[in-house]
């Protein structure tokens, strides 16, 4: 009876390595895009005003990319696990933001 439970375990711990970005790279790298400026932006405002303004634009930007807060959260968390790939996502957004501020 221990085998069939100890296959269990070791099914679920393979699928747990396999795991993925829940939110496409593209996508993920046009919020992140959408993030920083909104922080940008969020500097000038006063403390008071800053967390609550930025949980609107939070809002905002997921709902314009149509992203879901869970996986939102989902991706936040697999690229905490990641970092490699976090870095990888933000040396892109960084280039972009460069790039826009070049033109």
């Amino acid at each position: 009876m221990r085998y069939p439970a100890v296959l269990i375990c070791l099914l679920l711990l393979a699928c747990e390595s396999e795991q993925t970005l829940p939110i496409a790279d593209e996508l993920m790298i046009d919020v992140l895009y959408d993030k920083h400026i909104a922080q940008a932006a969020l500097n000038r405002v006063s403390d008071a005003a800053r967390d609550s303004m930025y949980a609107v634009y939070h809002g905002q930007i997921l709902e314009r990319h149509s992203v879901s807060e869970e996986d939102w959260q989902r991706a936040m968390e697999y690229l905490l696990d990641d970092l490699e790939a976090y870095e990888k996502l933000q040396t892109v957004v960084k280039d972009r933001l460069r790039a826009d501020v070049d033109k």
